[in-house]
């Protein structure tokens, strides 16, 4: 099965899936329910005495339900109180015996993975609170994780609120000079990191970061280090001790045969045992805790940048538990649900949209790997019958492909061989899969109606959400009983307790254009994130202030959309990549979902040109399918004019992989395409005249 074609869309929705009032406390958990459709304020006049005068693209979330007031740490002890015999954790890639504590119950499961109550996880999550005081952990401190999904993570995610720390969510794709700027930017006290993971070597990038581990006279676990001088310990979390059958670590060290002590002996023994952490008494925890507020930023989330200092977002308890409590509330989570949660949990994809969606329910987690591995989700989301399954496009593509694969074996074996990773006679269904969110602007039709379809996943309820790591991260969705269209070609409607608006990105009032204008979307509310962490003039940047509602702070998400009478809203490209030829604005997305039907199109990416007749010509680097016939600069050209019309014809085209360029396009560490990259690289090959269709193929 080719999916080349929904992959070329699905790489490249302008933003990943991610900013009111309310006052009162939470509801008691036995009565969180919500009614599921978006109840919003009716869009404003641009006369409100006049009925005749033109709608306004203005709307405000329902309010029916109010925000919570607690802290995480608060949130996590009701629910413990209410769930606590119910399951909270399967991290299948761990073994039971993962962390060494006697109490936790997960040792008397069969099948040797980790398996938490939310008692288990609760009583975790106490000692881990008392091992990090232990060490020093004060309310404020950064504490930094790098590494991906794992119960220790998980854990992490509400010790550090509970304690007050600042949780800095690393990406693990990072080098080593990425590692020393985030760390330094936050000022980080604590690291907690794996050895490896897949081809990334930890060791060697922490011992290259902090010579002194094994400088004369150097001893102990207090790090001094010129270079990062707030950066005081470092936690090291086992992922090479023995895995579950199956779920075989597959990271660099491991395919070594190195060891745990090996790893810590490579630190100079400089480095803490995560499981020393939970080698002591849980009670009689301090009163620290109650010091924090639901104001106190509990977590920094890096954005994706290409160069310079990273932005680092800074997130509150209210900010992200109400978040996570409407994100669960879209998919109807209850307690009886159980998530399959497939993004990092670097991103907020995984830590909100996954962790806290699921647990503010009551619901349960499921962790198929450390990082994504399609036949071990499915395996993941089949065994542990999982109702909800989460992922970004490429996620559900790739799934996609590899089930069909082994339904092909499994039909006929000798025409198809088993698919690497599969065991003979595994088959992998899906009978309690309802829902989920796929993530990005807009999901391809083709690729929903695929993980509707009863034959493949049968999630019928599955839906998109949007917003942006700045805002929480959602402000919009659409419902699951939403039509398809909506839940393909929309974001959905604005979220409960959440302003928005489209505007003119030039008008400096902000003033709301009318409906089917399209402009920048600009978000408000609970959502709005505390500003970038010691960066004042990037968030005063970002965030503005307009004349006709002053006492609203909104964030300008450098998107644009339109909206319609019903209040949903189509994203259709980044503001920063319009390409205004001639005094026309072309929408790149627009030219790249033409180019996505183009047969021997896998992927494109669609930017501006300098010329000297228009101001900016449209350019197009191309990724060929290689299940098809090899598509020529001339047709790219000519099935653009067809269907849009000459002046959105490509001018330029430049095949990756081809003529010394590179295989596949420039991303930043979260995967996505980096235009800032491809528009130097366009300027350099237009000077030299490389890639120009020709002359005769470029008339308008």
């Amino acid at each position: 099965m080719d999916l080349s074609h929904i992959l070329g869309a699905a790489r490249r929705t302008p933003r990943h899936v991610f900013r009111s009032s309310g006052s009162a406390a939470l509801l008691p958990i036995a009565r969180r329910s919500l009614s599921h459709t978006y109840r919003q304020h009716p869009t404003l006049r641009a006369d409100p005495s006049d009925p005749s005068s033109p709608l306004l693209s203005r709307v405000s979330g329902p309010t029916d339900k109010p925000l919570s007031e607690l802290t995480l740490g608060q949130f996590w002890k009701e629910t413990v109180a209410s769930h606590g015999d119910r399951q909270a954790l399967v991290s299948l890639h761990e073994p039971a015996t993962q962390h060494a504590v006697g109490s936790l119950s997960s040792s008397k499961t069969g099948d040797g993975c980790i398996r938490w109550s939310y008692a288990d996880m609760d009583e975790h999550i106490k000692r881990l609170v008392a091992g990090l005081r232990r060490l020093g952990v004060k309310k404020g401190q950064r504490v930094a994780v790098l590494m991906m999904n794992s119960s220790a993570y998980g854990a992490l995610q509400w010790a550090t609120a509970e304690i007050g720390a600042i949780l800095v969510t690393l990406n693990p794709a990072y080098g080593t000079n990425e590692l020393r700027r985030a760390l330094k930017h936050v000022a980080a006290s604590t690291l907690v990191f794996v050895p490896s993971l897949r081809t990334s070597d930890y060791l060697a990038m922490i011992n290259e970061l902090l010579p002194s581990l094994h400088s004369a006279g150097g001893s102990g676990s207090e790090i001094a280090e010129e270079s990062l001088p707030d950066l005081k310990r470092l936690i090291l979390v086992d992922n090479l001790t023995s895995r579950p059958r199956g779920w075989e670590s597959t990271s660099l060290l491991s395919s070594q045969g190195k060891s745990f002590a090996d790893a810590l002996d490579r630190l100079n023994n400089r480095a803490l045992d995560y499981r020393d952490l939970l080698d002591g008494n849980s009670a009689g925890l301090s009163d620290e805790a109650e010091q924090v507020t639901n104001e106190d930023v509990v977590n920094l989330q890096l954005t994706s940048g290409t160069t310079g200092t990273p932005k680092a977002v800074a997130l509150t308890s209210r900010n992200l538990l109400n978040n996570g409590i409407a994100i669960g509330d879209t998919m109807r989570f209850t307690e009886k649900d159980i998530l399959c949660n497939v993004p990092p949990l670097f991103h907020c994809f995984g830590l909100v949209l996954g962790n806290l969606a699921a647990w503010t329910h009551g619901a349960s987690v499921v962790y198929a790997a450390e990082g994504f591995d399609p036949i071990r989700t499915l395996r993941a989301a089949s065994q542990e019958r999982c109702t909800a399954l989460h992922g970004v496009p490429t996620h559900f593509i790739t799934e996609l492909e590899a089930l069909q694969d082994v339904q092909d074996h499994v039909r006929d074996p000798e025409a198809y061989p088993l698919p690497k990773g599969v065991n003979e006679g595994e088959s992998f269904t899906f009978p309690n899969l309802r829902t989920g969110l796929t993530s990005g602007s807009t999901v391809p039709i083709e690729l929903m109606k695929q993980i509707m379809d009863p034959h493949k996943f049968g999630a019928k309820a599955q839906t998109v959400v949007y917003g942006q790591t700045e805002t929480s991260p959602v402000t919009f969705g659409c419902d699951i009983d939403a039509p398809i269209e909506k839940r393909c070609e929309t974001v959905g409607k604005v979220y409960p307790h959440v302003h928005a608006k489209i505007v003119d990105p030039e008008d400096p009032a902000g003033k709301p254009l009318p409906i089917g204008v399209p402009g920048e979307i600009c978000t408000a509310g609970y959502i709005l994130m505390k500003g970038y962490w010691n960066d004042e003039a990037r968030t005063e940047e970002a965030v503005a202030r307009h004349p006709d509602e002053p006492d609203i702070r909104w964030m300008k998400t450098g998107d644009i959309g339109v909206m319609d009478e019903e209040g949903y809203v189509r994203v259709i490209g980044r503001s920063k990549d319009i390409i205004i030829r001639g005094g026309e604005n072309l929408f790149p997305i627009k030219i790249e979902n033409c180019l996505d039907q183009l047969e021997g199109v896998a992927s494109n990416a669609v930017i501006a040109v300098p010329d000297e007749k228009y101001g900016e010509a449209v350019g197009v680097f191309v990724l060929r399918s290689h299940h098809s016939k090899p598509v020529e600069a001339a047709a790219i050209r000519s099935f653009v004019r067809e269907h849009l019309g000459g002046q959105s014809a490509p001018q330029w085209v430049w095949f990756l992989g081809e003529n010394g360029l590179a295989d596949d396009f420039p991303k930043t560490a979260s995967g996505k395409v980096q235009k800032v990259i491809l528009r130097d690289w366009a300027k350099e090959l237009a000077s030299k005249g490389d890639g120009k269709v020709q002359q005769a193929q470029v008339a308008a």
